[in-house]
Formats: C-alpha cells, structure tokens, sequence
C-alpha cells in the first residue's frame, strides 16, 4: 500500500470512530445531564480505544513515508471529505440539542462543550495526515 493512504485509512477511521463516541456522548448527557463527568470520562476511553488502530496505521505510513511518491491531491480531498462530514454530523447531533428551547441552560453548556472537545478530538489525526501529505509534496 501507498504510504500516505496509512494516513488515510487512519484519518477514516479515527474521525468516524470519534465521531460516533461523541455523538453517543451527547446523546446520554440529554438522558441523565447529572452523570456529566462519568459520560465524559467514557468518551474519552472510547476515543483512546478508537485511536489504537488509526495510531499503529501512522506509524506505518511513516515507515514507508520516504519511498513515497505519489500524489497528494486524492488523499488531501478524501481527509478533508471524510473530516468534514463528520463535524457536520456532530454539529447537527449539537444542534438538536441546542436549539430546542425546551432544553435548560445547563444542558446547552455541558453540550456545547462536548461538542468542542470533540470536533478537537476529531481534527487531530486528520491534522497528522495532512503534514505526512504536504512532507511528501515537499520531498
């Protein structure tokens, strides 16, 4: 396989994955608003489980990084693609949530803040496999 897909392969899997513990997350802090910490603290052990493979794929991708060739343009469009779609899918998750105007002010908050922490959360393997495309256009 083509070094710079290692990236790719590890930016589809880790910003779906992320985006589904996220997700999830908001979806049981509107259940029981009350165990915040503790539905916060399983997001991040499902983030960190999720991350395994795509970490293990980077590593990989820059073993082979200096015998790449190829072109960079295809895995840029599909990281941002697939990065994209799934900010979009938390924010609308966010969203439903936020605009109700049933929900109270406290709720909104600890949403808004999960919903920050993981668009961060989603955005950092996609950022690595961004650098592995521009160092291969620069080499």
């Amino acid at each position: 396989m083509e070094a710079l897909y290692y990236f790719v392969l590890a930016a589809v899997i880790a910003t779906f994955g992320i985006s589904w513990a996220v997700r999830t997350a908001i979806r049981e802090l509107v259940n029981g608003p009350e165990r915040k910490e503790n539905i916060q603290t399983k997001m991040f052990i499902k983030v960190a489980v999720v991350e395994a493979i795509p970490i293990i794929l980077i590593i990989f991708g820059f073993i082979n990084l200096s015998s790449s060739n190829s072109d960079v343009i295809f895995p840029l469009i599909i990281v941002g693609a697939v990065t994209i779609l799934n900010i979009i899918s938390i924010y609308g998750t966010s969203s439903e949530i936020t605009n109700d105007l049933n929900t109270p002010v406290d709720l909104k908050s600890a949403v808004k803040t999960l919903t920050m922490m993981g668009v961060t959360l989603v955005l950092a393997i996609p950022t690595i496999a961004v650098v592995a495309c521009f160092t291969v256009m620069n080499s």
